[in-house]
């Protein structure tokens, strides 16, 4: 039986843009087409995710997980005001509960300056899978932003680091 090579992060480049498309095309629609409904998955593809992420690649805010050349994980991170904040942490479904998403948290976390004290995240409160994910990761609750409907209000964690 072969052994498949252990999956590499890095900085995205532009170059990675058609592989983190095909990722989003059909990582988001798993996740919120069971949490929400396929029709907001497909939304949130084509309305959003497919024109966003060349200024972050370029800022040098979006790690990828790469297994060969097919992505399969991603997480994105930015600074606001004081706070640094994850905003997307996905890992495509048959490569979660092998440690890739922890392994990806602390690679955000590696790219934050030097000092930072803590980080923040967001995830949509019917997400309870990334709930427990990042509770057993040490982020504690902070607040709910609600929503019009309320399996996409908002749930804000944070996690300090050691300085």
């Amino acid at each position: 039986m072969d052994e498949q090579p252990e999956p590499v992060i890095r900085l995205a480049v532009a170059s990675d843009r058609p592989e983190l498309d095909r990722f989003a095309r059909e990582v988001v629609p798993e996740v919120y087409g069971r949490l929400v409904d396929d029709d907001y998955a497909q939304s949130l593809v084509s309305n959003w995710w497919l024109d966003y992420f060349s200024g972050p690649i370029d800022a040098g805010r979006v790690l990828v997980v790469m297994a060969d050349d097919r992505m399969v994980g991603m997480a994105e991170f930015d600074q606001i005001g004081d706070d640094w904040v994850i905003w997307k942490l996905y890992i495509e479904s048959d490569q979660r509960s092998r440690g890739l998403g922890a392994r990806l948290l602390d690679a955000v976390v590696a790219e934050l300056p030097e000092g930072t004290r803590r980080v923040v995240l967001e995830h949509v409160v019917s997400n309870e899978d990334a709930a427990r994910f990042y509770e057993r990761e040490g982020f504690e609750l902070g607040r709910i932003d609600e929503a019009e409907d309320p399996r996409l209000s908002i749930v804000w964690r944070s996690k300090m680091l050691d300085a």
